[in-house]
């Protein structure tokens, strides 16, 4: 049998709050021991009734509140609601330790099973965050190991980029096809451990990145 999870809902507008905690309610695996409109509520919630999964609409508090959470409560899972699933979004989310995302179209359903998922240290998210997670993890270490040597064309990519143009661009330019443009792309910002298009760029002006022949 599911252990029972201790919850606190963390979300500004008090309609959709209560709304939240009256839908949690309904299932026999959590139960609400509180709710709070800000992160200083929440704070004082969690130090009070000591809750075992915080669920977060992210319109009341931003990473740095989940850091400081977690910095005092290691044990503490924070479950985000309403993730906007972008790279640079999810990622600023994951640095700062959440457990588990429900995306804008997540139900109540995806909820619960988010928060079981987390209270057994898994990780439940759509196979889109999945692969941003783990494409994260590979710059990563491709960063650490030194590997950022980029080939001649992507260096050739990264300054085109650099000078504003996209991949349709490029490929015109270069008389390339545009997934082998994407390719590279994708490539150049995993050897570089970059977010954004322009920061490969960048690091090509500035870090003095070695070619390979």
């Amino acid at each position: 049998m599911t252990e029972l999870i201790r919850a606190v809902v963390v979300a500004p507008v008090r309609l959709y709050r209560e709304g939240l905690v009256q839908a949690l309610a309904r299932d026999p695996r959590v139960t609400v021991v509180g709710a709070a409109a800000s992160a200083s509520e929440a704070s004082a919630l969690v130090e009070q009734r000591q809750p075992d999964t915080v669920v977060l609409d992210l319109g009341a508090a931003g990473p740095s509140f989940v850091r400081d959470l977690t910095a005092v409560a290691p044990e503490l899972r924070v479950v985000a609601l309403a993730v906007m699933e972008t790279p640079s979004n999810l990622l600023d989310w994951a640095k700062a330790g959440i457990a588990g995302l429900v995306g804008e179209d997540g139900t109540v359903s995806d909820l619960v099973e988010t928060m079981v998922s987390a209270s057994h240290d898994e990780l439940r998210c759509s196979p889109w965050a999945a692969g941003v997670l783990l494409r994260e993890v590979r710059a990563g270490a491709i960063h650490k190991n030194g590997d950022t040597s980029l080939t001649p064309r992507e260096v050739e990519i990264a300054q085109l980029i650099e000078r504003g143009l996209m991949n349709k661009e490029i490929a015109s330019q270069l008389g390339i096809e545009l997934p082998t443009v994407k390719n590279h792309v994708h490539r150049i910002l995993e050897k570089l451990g970059a977010h954004r298009r322009a920061d490969a760029a960048a690091h090509i002006r500035h870090a003095g990145l070695s070619l390979r022949d």
